[in-house]
């Protein structure tokens, strides 16, 4: 497997994802796969620098970050062991997603911040002028106590004095702009990326620098060929995401509703 990491660019430091970040990522599909059965010893740290020829630092670094994710444990003097498996991954739709309408009863929120928005950036900048001051709701979703996923829910300020006050602490804002204003029917664009944590990022959400993250941008409209009126952000922890779609008539509809393709910044990272 080594071999085939190798061959592959695995290790490839150019690419500017950090070393232990991808060397997790292997010892993690070991645990999963089952070649690191629970309860078991891993290999020492020096078979690990030489079967995977990184610095022993960066194997330090994989595991502790495994051991922060909860797979790991270090004991002085007796070793590092396996202490759970990755979350199989299946198709149930309630599996962890943070678009259901009713908040899945795993999670839990904790708000950020209200502050008022800017136009500047994201998904924001599609808002026309016309429809006012924008305000975004900042929150963190828990999956299970532990942080998921930061959202950035953005509308114009007459949307966000309609919903009442502390709502929004245990509901999810499709539901409250439903239940709370005139608004009914809503179409939805959406982007997704895989990205790299920036420091406020992992902060929040308790990773570390660089780690990789699932970014969701999403405009709403009232109708297809109508400007947006509501922005939405939210950054996943890309070890715990799962993303359930169901598709219609997919050898009539264009492509590009479903098929992945290549971003557009592609050329500037």
């Amino acid at each position: 497997m080594m071999k085939a990491a190798r061959d592959n660019g695995v290790f490839d430091a150019s690419d500017g994802i950090p070393l232990y970040v991808k060397l997790a990522s292997v010892f993690r599909d070991l645990i999963s796969r089952g070649e690191w059965t629970i309860d078991s010893q891993i290999p020492p740290l020096p078979n690990l620098q030489e079967t995977y020829g990184v610095a022993r630092t960066t194997v330090r670094q994989a595991i502790s970050m495994l051991q922060n994710e909860g797979y790991l444990s270090s004991q002085r003097g007796r070793g590092t062991y396996v202490l759970r498996s990755p979350p199989t991954r299946d198709l149930n739709p309630q599996a962890p997603g943070h678009d259901q309408l009713n908040l899945d009863p795993r999670f839990s929120i904790k708000m950020l911040e209200h502050v008022p928005w800017s136009r500047r950036s994201g998904p924001a900048r599609f808002i026309p002028e016309s429809e006012g001051e924008l305000i975004a709701a900042r929150k963190l979703h828990l999956f299970e106590g532990a942080p998921y996923s930061v959202i950035e829910f953005i509308m114009p300020v007459r949307y966000f004095e309609k919903i009442p006050r502390g709502l929004d602490e245990t509901r999810l804002y499709a539901q409250l702009v439903r239940d709370h204003t005139e608004l009914e029917h809503l179409v939805a664009d959406q982007i997704m990326t895989v990205n790299l944590a920036g420091h406020e990022v992992a902060s929040e959400l308790g990773i570390p620098l660089a780690a990789p993250v699932v970014q969701t941008d999403s405009t709403l409209s009232i109708a297809e060929d109508a400007p947006p009126i509501i922005a939405h952000r939210s950054v996943i922890r890309a070890d715990l995401f799962l993303q359930h779609r169901r598709l219609h008539d997919v050898l009539e509809r264009s492509p590009k509703d479903w098929r992945p393709t290549v971003r557009p910044d592609v050329g500037e990272i």
